[in-house]
């Protein structure tokens, strides 16, 4: 159950600074008049002071003898009122607090909680209810509304207990709608999850809620057939495709807390709404384990691929030398004087007897020239055609 602190439900601080007393708790000229005028006494001017100052900070009214005493000092120096705080307890008690109530409303233009609150507070957790799961977001909406029609705040425990009747009827009107996109055999099909098989001590419930493991290369194979066998599974989406993400990944994780025993035993809508939601949670992760694994594996080969251009270098450095070197002959024999045929006879010396291999190496340097290392991808390839890497390698 959610506490004051984890919604936006105001409440007030034993520690305050100076600053928030000045700012927040200090009587305007206007607010000294009004409690003149309907005050004679110095006691119920602070308590009605004080009244006024807390309702505008919480929207709400709080009994004045609880009020932090450094918010009560502050307001009675403000006021210039000589009276101990001792005296807010008797004022607690009199009938004219309950008048000074009456008329702090009528002041700041504010509407007592009544039926038509409650009216809001229900149809605003509701619609809130359809796209959020957690009670304090709830409750939180069911405030903002209240505060935007000048409604008075009900106390905590009247929000909480609002929340936690609307929620489930939200829920149930989901799993009346999944219900109704499921056929016969749809359902029969999710029920036999829940039975134990004759060749096995375990049910397929158990199975579609196990950890399929660390998402490496060797567990490649059982990836794929789970989500082979998910995707069998997986045949309900147009049941879930209205309810939204936040809803449906809470009804995983509820199913996901229940053995196939308890899974029988929940009313049949429930049963197959929050089984098709943890089918489908379990589908969208195994797929996203499949993707990460290849990203991380394609990241992996880029790396390798790099490095052995890196290592292809250094070990053909000396026939790039001797590329270099023929290259700068032919250039030599070329630009010396002569009758062209006399030049082409020192070219063809400059190349040596074979030609044709110094192309052929010409034509791999080439290959890889411009930091290319795709071809050296395919060597680290997961089941390359001619080439095993090992795990260890790869990974």
């Amino acid at each position: 159950m959610p506490t004051c602190a984890e919604t936006a439900y105001p409440r007030l601080k034993n520690q305050i600074r100076e600053k928030e007393l000045t700012e927040i708790y200090t009587p305007t000229r206007e607010e000294l008049n009004l409690a003149s005028q309907y005050t004679r006494k110095s006691s119920t001017q602070l308590g009605f002071l004080v009244l006024l100052k807390t309702f505008q900070r919480l929207g709400y009214f709080v009994a004045p003898s609880i009020v932090p005493e450094a918010i009560v000092k502050h307001i009675s120096r403000c006021a210039a009122l000589d009276c101990p705080v001792s005296v807010l307890p008797s004022y607690e008690a009199s009938g004219t607090r309950w008048r000074h109530i009456t008329l702090i409303r009528k002041y700041l233009s504010i509407n007592p909680y009544d039926a038509e609150a409650r009216r809001i507070i229900v149809k605003s957790m509701a619609d809130a209810a359809k796209t959020k799961n957690d009670l304090a977001d709830i409750i939180n909406v069911a405030i903002e509304e209240l505060v935007h029609h000048r409604y008075e705040l009900p106390v905590f425990s009247t929000l909480v207990r609002a929340a936690k009747r609307v929620r489930p009827t939200v829920d149930r009107a989901f799993y009346r709608q999944v219900r109704q996109h499921l056929n016969q055999e749809f359902c029969q099909n999710l029920d036999s999850l829940f039975v134990t098989a004759e060749s096995s001590s375990k049910t397929l419930w158990l199975e579609l809620k196990q950890d399929p493991g660390k998402p490496i290369l060797k567990n490649l194979k059982a990836l794929i057939w789970r989500l082979k066998w998910l995707d069998e599974l997986n045949v309900y989406q147009n049941a879930l495709k209205h309810i939204p993400n936040v809803k449906l990944k809470h009804f995983a994780t509820e199913a996901m807390n229940l053995d196939a025993a308890r899974m029988k035993e929940l009313e049949p809508n429930k049963r197959y709404t929050i089984a098709a939601a943890l089918i489908a949670t379990q589908s969208a992760r195994t797929l996203d384990d499949l993707a990460s694994m290849l990203i991380r594996r394609m990241q992996k080969i880029h790396t390798l691929a790099k490095e052995a251009l890196a290592q292809y270098r250094e070990e053909y450095q000396a026939r790039t030398d001797r590329l270099i070197s023929s290259f700068r002959d032919v250039i030599v024999a070329y630009s010396t004087e002569g009758e062209v045929a006399q030049r082409f006879t020192k070219i063809e010396k400059a190349l040596g007897e074979n030609p044709d291999q110094l192309l052929s190496e010409c034509e791999s340097h080439l290959a890889y020239t411009g930091n290319n290392y795709y071809p050296f991808q395919g060597a680290f390839l997961p089941f390359p055609p001619s080439h095993t890497v090992s795990d260890s390698q790869a990974d």
